[in-house]
Order: structure tokens, then sequence, then C-alpha cells
């Protein structure tokens, strides 16, 4: 489940797996520089 692939409005087509790694990027950007954070959602 974590390799299917998907559409990912930033990145185009994702994986759950690749989603994750942004995500913990986003975080540590958020934390290192004091930018707001914006959480995936995903479209339904």
């Amino acid at each position: 489940m974590l390799n299917q692939e998907f559409m990912h409005p930033e990145t185009g087509t994702a994986t759950l797996r690749k989603c994750f790694r942004l995500q913990a990027e986003k975080m540590a950007t958020v934390i290192r520089d004091d930018n707001p954070y914006l959480p995936f959602s995903p479209v339904v």
C-alpha cells in the first residue's frame, strides 16, 4: 500500500512513502524557520 501511486497536489504522482517523507521535510522547515505548517489533505 505504501508504494501505490496517487495524484499529489504539489508533486504530481507520488506514493504514500514519498508523501510521508515530504511531510517530515515540511515539519523540519516549520521547526527550523518558523513557517506555518500546511498538512497534506488528500483530494477525495
